[in-house]
């Protein structure tokens, strides 16, 4: 049996190995700050997420605060952080953005989240255990 390689990158295309989860759930390698990490993609949040922890170990400076909706419909408040992800892991694509900071239980052994703020940039696959990104073409 072959094994894929983690990551594939082309000129406007990355193929992404993911982990899907019994429920379906996805996760993906991020790379932040030279330490591995895994992000669920989420494409119902409006937001990327970072877990508190990680914020706390690498002394990020928080931006301002946001209101945003909680999955239980909670109106809610975090801090922000701007952070440079690295999807698909070391040398993966590198996306900078400006993620909610919130802590996340340790029980489900993930660090943060691919909202949507990431993933609108691009055309979104799923194959399996693949997540496949393409640059978005502009239609001018």
């Amino acid at each position: 049996m072959r094994r894929r390689k983690p990551a594939v990158w082309t000129s406007s295309s990355w193929h992404i190995q993911a982990r899907r989860f019994r429920t379906g759930l996805i996760s993906v390698p991020v790379t932040l700050f030279q330490m591995p990490y895994h992000f669920l993609i989420d494409s119902g949040a409006s937001y990327s997420i970072i877990d508190q922890s990680i914020v706390d170990e690498q002394e990020l400076p928080l931006l301002e605060a946001v209101p945003w909706f909680a999955p239980s419909g909670a109106r809610t408040i975090s801090p922000r952080v701007r952070a440079p992800l690295y999807i698909g892991g070391s040398g993966g694509i590198e996306i900078v953005t400006d993620a909610l900071v919130v802590s996340l239980p340790d029980t489900f052994g993930i660090d943060g989240f691919i909202g949507a703020d990431i993933l609108r940039q691009f055309d979104v696959t799923i194959e399996e255990a693949m997540v496949i990104l393409r640059q978005r073409v502009s239609m001018t």
